[in-house]
C-alpha cells in the first residue's frame, strides 16, 4: 500500500512540474534541456588587420584558439561591399557549418552581413571563410560555446536595419523555441560612433580586433541561458546607420 501510494505522490509532482512548463514558467531541469551554455572563446577581428582574420580575394583564414571537441561555435561576418550578399560557405577540419538564409541583412550605407554555426566543433585552429564576392572592409566575430546538456539545435535567426541613423540600435524581436537558449548578435555600423555600449542582459561586448576599448564598426553581444525574446539594444555615441543580426541556439 505505501508503495503504491509513493507512485501516485511521484506522478502528481510531475503532473504538477509539467503544469507550470506549459504556462511558460521556468521549468525543472530537464525542461529546458538541463543544461547551461557558457562562453569559451571569441575571436572578433578586421581583414585589413591581418591578424587573426587575413582575407585574399573571396577567400579568408580566420585563426581561432584550439576548440574543445563537441562544443558549438558561431561566426558573424560583415563587409563594407555592398553587393547584396557576402557568404557564401565556411569549412574548417571535423566541422560542419551552415549558413542559415535568415541570418542575411544587407543595407547600403553599412553593407552585408551574415552568419554560420556548427553545432559540434572538432580541434582545428584554422576556419577557411569563402565570400561571393573580394573582400571589402571585413570584420569577423567568432564565439564558441560549451553546453552542459546532451545536445545544441540551431533555434532561429532574425535580422534588423535603422533605416537611417541614430544612437540606439536595437535588434530583431525573435519568436524562440522555449527553454535555455542563447541569443548571439552582431551590429555593423556606417562609421565609427565616439562609443559603443549593450544593455539590459546581453553581455560580452566585443568590438573589432579584440579589445574591448577599439572604437570599431563592428560590435558583437550575446544574451546566455535565456527564452527571453527581448531584442538586444546598443547605445551608439554618434548617430550612425546600422544592422543587426541575431542567431539563436537551443540547448537540449
Amino acid at each position: 500500500m505505501s508503495k503504491l501510494l509513493f507512485i501516485l505522490t511521484l506522478l502528481v509532482s510531475l503532473a504538477h512540474a509539467q503544469i507550470y512548463c506549459d504556462k511558460g514558467q521556468e521549468c525543472p531541469a530537464g525542461g529546458g534541456g538541463g543544461g547551461t551554455f557558457t562562453l569559451s572563446h571569441t575571436v572578433a577581428d578586421r581583414a585589413a588587420y591581418s591578424n587573426k582574420l587575413v582575407c585574399s580575394g573571396s577567400s579568408c583564414t580566420l585563426t581561432v584558439p584550439a576548440p574543445t571537441s563537441g562544443h558549438a561555435a558561431t561566426i558573424h561576418i560583415v563587409d563594407s561591399g555592398g553587393a547584396g550578399s557576402i557568404l557564401s560557405s565556411v569549412s574548417s577540419t571535423g566541422e560542419t557549418w551552415v549558413v542559415p538564409a535568415g541570418c542575411k541583412v544587407s543595407s547600403g550605407p553599412v553593407g552585408d552581413m551574415a552568419a554560420a554555426y556548427t553545432l559540434s566543433t572538432g580541434t582545428s585552429t584554422t576556419i577557411t571563410i569563402t565570400l561571393t564576392q573580394a573582400f571589402s572592409d571585413t570584420v569577423v566575430i567568432y564565439r564558441e560555446y560549451a553546453w552542459s546538456g546532451s545536445s545544441v539545435s540551431f533555434d532561429t535567426c532574425a535580422t534588423a536595419t535603422s533605416g537611417g541613423s541614430g544612437t540606439t540600435a536595437t535588434g530583431p524581436t525573435r519568436t524562440m523555441a522555449g527553454g535555455t537558449e542563447l541569443s548571439n548578435t552582431m551590429m555593423g555600423l556606417s562609421a565609427t560612433p565616439s562609443s559603443i555600449t549593450v544593455g539590459g542582459s546581453y553581455t560580452d561586448l566585443v568590438k573589432q580586433n579584440d579589445a574591448s576599448t577599439t572604437l570599431a564598426f563592428a560590435a558583437g553581444a550575446n544574451w546566455l541561458n535565456t527564452s527571453s525574446s527581448t531584442a538586444v539594444v546598443y547605445t551608439l555615441g554618434s548617430a550612425e546607420n546600422w544592422i543587426i543580426s541575431d542567431m539563436v541556439l537551443k540547448g537540449n
